[in-house]
């Protein structure tokens, strides 16, 4: 009893000692500005709306809220509203997250509940702007959709949004990291989705060094073993990872980790921003307006869905709701025509909703068979891989999320790009959007906000990795341009470096998963902004996309399968319906050209990446390019997915029979 006594004394006064930092926490940093400093202790109320945000509900662990303002331009006096959250049980990690759409407002769930809650000291930013608005888009609830119109004629806000608000805030973070608990941090990480997905892309890409000052763990330790732990520590707990966390109180914290070089999990990434809001606008040019005879209702949505399931749902083996890739899907819509006399218009199609469909279930071509990327385009430059076509397509099996976006209106946020930072108008006619906008957007890049080279060589050289996610049914970004990044980093480090990508760039592919999160199939498995109502079944590098990366980077091991969970209505309340397998490759590839047949006629397109490699089998979109030289030249097109270490890229998680819930009745590889 004395014992539990002194014990629970001590943790009183750990907590009171922590609560006293917390409060007279200062900082003294040119351009960083300590606004406030709240204590919360657990089960205190996190309600965030104060700055945008939403009531999450008791805090799940105790913790430090240091708010900040950034100066971003002194000259032009913009700043960015900043937020660390320093948790008392600190794991010596760092967890960076990122915004969504165009928004200002900071991601409060990813940071309290894959961040805060589990041991992190997360942090995250405005991007030097606050939310206007929100849209009754449900795509990304936590986050809303913001206007836009903050950047009409404001280029300053822009650059602040595309890289230099998120880079101020990283390097603010580590000051506050530092100066709160008396140390550096250890390892640092990265957690975010979309737009998110895009800043982690280009925190890579443009800013290798910020998070160096490494010293090697080895050194650390033989320093460690000199040094004597305080008297006042109540013991060892776990962290993510295996790590361990001493909790000593402020200032006294020791882990055994070094500072290194940043490590990112991104899901579906914005990388090509004018591709990626021009595919928005064209999606709403073949549907609407809502009176059209193009126009698909969410009735006839739903028949679509029903008819692609009966074409395709067991192409992997087992009926399940879910096709496992739906590039294996060759649907053919005019199966559900509406023939002469048919009264229930909602569960067929006619002619123009054919059409429709057609054009975004395939590539997005520009113009009259417009020629986007040029033919001699050099497959070595950092451009690799270029548009093909300006975007890849929507996939079949994800109907029941595709009505949403493009429900009555052109998508808000892709016409509030072009409104507010390519056109500088609100009073343009999307419905003739075409190849000069796409155009002008490149031309412009505001904010140098493409973020696409596929040179991140620096950033490995660091010690740095990715680890990334895209949903095979994202309505917002299609799945096609994850698969393009990947290979174009794939293309560039195996043709101009002897580092192999595989070693520090992984991506997943999920079946039957919405944007970020959501949809059919099972999709749950840690992914940024899906707690608490939609964890991963466990904390652990099996289930948990981050603690896959922590055991990448601490414990030298890669992840290539991760079990993913479907929960009844995405509500881990409402209990488990089944769970899959994720699979994963990396590849040898090289840059090559890509035809595609217009019309009658056949045109390069641009340029893709095709496998070096010919062990296994290749399977084919459509038919391999011909060339004959005399009068003319034949050319029947298209391009071979790719193969890589014996394998084709993505490898299937393929049904071996019995319990069709389980993960475990599936493996990953080429054939049943």
């Amino acid at each position: 009893m004395a014992r539990w006594l002194v014990a629970l004394a001590l943790s009183g006064s750990i907590v009171g000692a922590w609560q006293s930092q917390c409060e007279g926490f200062t900082l003294n940093n040119t351009g960083v500005e300590v606004v406030n400093a709240t204590y919360h202790p657990v089960g205190s109320d996190l309600n965030f709306t104060d700055s945008g945000g939403s009531d999450l509900g008791p805090s799940p662990e105790a913790f430090c809220r240091v708010q900040l303002r950034l100066t971003t331009n002194s000259t032009a006096n913009s700043s960015a509203n900043s937020e660390v959250f320093l948790p008392d049980d600190w794991n010596a990690r760092l967890l960076g997250t990122g915004n969504g759409g165009l928004n200002g407002m900071l991601d409060y769930t990813t940071m309290t509940f894959d961040g805060m809650a589990r041991g992190y000291a997360s942090f995250g930013t405005d991007t030097g702007h606050q939310s206007d608005a929100k849209s009754p888009l449900t795509i990304l609830p936590h986050l809303g959709v913001d206007t836009g119109t903050w950047a009409l004629h404001n280029d300053n806000a822009i650059v602040d949004y595309t890289y230099r608000a998120y880079h101020l805030t990283v390097q603010a973070a580590k000051s506050i990291v530092t100066a709160y608990y008396g140390r550096e941090g250890g390892w640092s990480y990265y957690l975010s989705c979309s737009t998110g997905g895009r800043q982690g892309a280009r925190e890579a890409q443009q800013y290798p060094e910020d998070f160096d000052g490494v010293v090697s763990r080895v050194e650390r330790e033989r320093e460690h073993a000199h040094t004597k732990h305080s008297e006042t520590k109540l013991g060892l707990s776990p962290g993510p990872g295996h790590g361990l966390r001493l909790r000593l109180g402020p200032n006294r914290y020791d882990t055994g980790y070094a500072h290194h070089s940043t490590r990112q999990v991104v899901g579906a990434p914005a990388n090509y921003m004018a591709a990626l809001q021009a595919f928005g606008i064209h999606v709403g040019q073949e549907l609407l307006p809502n009176t059209s005879s193009r126009y698909i209702s969410e009735a006839t949505w739903a028949a679509i869905h029903d008819e692609v399931l009966r074409q395709c749902d067991t192409i992997d083996g087992v009926r399940d709701g879910v096709l496992t890739d739906p590039r294996d899907c060759h649907f053919k819509p005019d199966a559900i025509a509406c023939r002469p006399g048919t009264t229930n218009t909602t569960a067929c199609l006619n002619a123009d909703q054919i059409e429709a469909l057609n054009n975004i279930y395939r590539d997005y071509v520009l113009g009259n068979n417009t020629l986007v990327v040029p033919e001699d385009m050099d497959c070595t430059a950092d451009t690799i891989p270029a548009y093909f076509s300006v975007f890849s397509p929507l996939e079949p099996g994800g109907e029941a999320l595709y009505y949403g976006p493009y429900a009555d209106v052109f998508f808000p946020i892709a016409t509030s790009y072009y409104d507010n930072f390519i056109l500088n108008t609100t009073d343009f006619d999307y419905s003739n959007f075409g190849y000069e906008q796409y155009q002008q957007a490149l031309d412009i890049d505001p904010g140098q906000v493409e973020s696409s080279t596929p040179n991140i060589t620096a950033f490995a050289s660091r010690g740095g990795k990715i680890l990334q996610y895209q949903g095979f049914s994202d309505p917002i970004i299609p799945p096609g341009q994850s698969i393009r990044y990947f290979e174009s980093v794939q293309a560039f480090t195996k043709t101009q470096t002897d580092m192999d990508p595989d070693g520090f760039y992984r991506l997943f592919m999920v079946p039957g998963m919405g944007h970020c999160g959501g949809g059919p199939g099972a999709a749950a498995f840690g992914n940024s902004g899906q707690r608490p109502l939609n964890p991963p079944s466990c904390d652990d590098p099996t289930h948990d996309v981050l603690s896959a990366m922590v055991d990448w980077v601490e414990n030298g091991i890669a992840p290539s399968e991760i079990i993913a969970t479907k929960w009844v209505n995405d509500n881990v309340s409402h209990g488990e319906p089944f769970s899959r397998k994720l699979c994963s490759v990396g590849g040898a590839v090289s840059c090559g050209v890509v035809w595609r047949r217009v019309g009658d006629s056949t045109q390069i397109v641009g340029r893709v990446m095709e496998s070096v490699q010919t062990i296994g089998w290749f399977r084919f979109h459509a038919f391999v390019a011909f060339v004959a030289f005399v009068a003319f030249v034949a050319v029947v097109a298209v391009v071979a997915v790719y193969t890589a270490n014996g394998a084709q890229y993505p490898l299937t998680a393929f049904y071996d029979g019995g319990d069709q819930t389980s993960a475990d009745s599936f493996h990953c590889g080429l054939t049943r």
